[in-house]
């Protein structure tokens, strides 16, 4: 990360960075949640990616692969730049004090913790209101509700499960911090690999390469925290179990049940679309910095 920068520019690349690639994986996104939270013996459960993208579209049209993408956009958007924000701020103050990944964990505590809210309301939105999406019409011939805007999202949460239910997931959240900060710090680190005349500005291909690489690297070890939080926010009325003891005890009821492959539920679908969109997240802020440089340069 070009640290150089004022904190707000930093900020603004990174969140441009990020809506730019979450619209381009979206449907990889909604695949994952649709994969991770589909019952154990449902149709859906067993289908690749392509093929339940494929299956919603064949069914549904091509905007329903597209369901939530307004809540997650905002969501990404806000969360990148506060994300950015907080950890050129911190790392301008605390570096001296503290290494990278305290700081990178810092900034995320402080940005998931406050969008968890939209978080919430994208994993309803990409669930949808359909009864069984495991038949090929609605029930009794009736078409499905439709989908429900942001604030009846919200709305519908609050009858549920009332405000805590806009912040389900938050203990998971607060560990969860590790992954962009872990993922930031694998980048760095795999620049290092680079000559040291290409470490300031490396070439795109590279930046490619290493923010997917570092992202799969940092999921194959947290995934299981993703996955109990996308649980915990999909809401009652998706026949969840409820599990007792916390995210411990529902880590452990899922590990028992169906294995420890069963945490891993949905990774394939998340590795793919984390390793695109970090990739791609780097690759446009990177070029986004450059412009901003120049500019920032011309002015003297």
């Amino acid at each position: 990360m070009n640290t150089n920068l004022p904190p707000l520019l930093q900020a603004s690349s990174g969140a441009v960075g990020s809506a730019v690639a979450n619209a381009i994986v979206y449907p990889l996104d909604l695949a994952t949640t649709r994969l991770q939270l589909a019952p154990r013996h449902s149709n859906t459960h067993k289908l690749s990616i392509i093929q339940l993208l494929s299956r919603l579209v064949k069914r549904k049209g091509w905007a329903k692969i597209y369901s939530g993408l307004t809540a997650d956009t905002l969501n990404t958007v806000v969360s990148s730049f506060l994300y950015f924000l907080f950890y050129s701020l911190l790392h301008k103050a605390l570096l001296r004090y503290q290494g990278e990944l305290f700081i990178g964990v810092a900034a995320g505590v402080a940005s998931k913790g406050i969008t968890l809210p939209i978080s919430t309301v994208c994993v309803r939105q990409q669930l949808g209101n359909d009864e069984d999406d495991d038949e090929d019409h609605a029930p009794n011939g009736r078409m499905p509700p439709p989908q429900l805007s942001i604030v009846e999202t919200i709305r519908a949460i609050h009858e549920e499960s009332g405000f805590a239910g806009l912040f389900a997931g938050l203990p998971q959240t607060v560990p969860l911090a590790l992954l962009p900060a872990m993922t930031m710090y694998m980048h760095a680190l795999l620049l290092r690999s680079l000559p040291v005349r290409m470490r300031a500005n490396p070439p795109g291909a590279a930046t490619l390469v290493f923010g997917a690489l570092s992202n799969a690297l940092t999921a194959l070890v947290l995934y299981p925290l993703v996955f109990a939080k996308a649980l915990s926010q999909a809401g009652a009325d998706k026949g969840k179990t409820k599990y007792s003891g916390g995210m411990i005890g529902m880590m452990r009821y899922i590990a028992q049940r169906d294995g420890w492959s069963g945490l891993y539920r949905g990774f394939q679908a998340y590795r793919i679309k984390g390793a695109v969109q970090q990739g791609v997240t780097m690759l446009i802020k990177q070029r986004v910095e450059g412009v901003v440089i120049r500019a920032w340069n011309s002015r003297s």
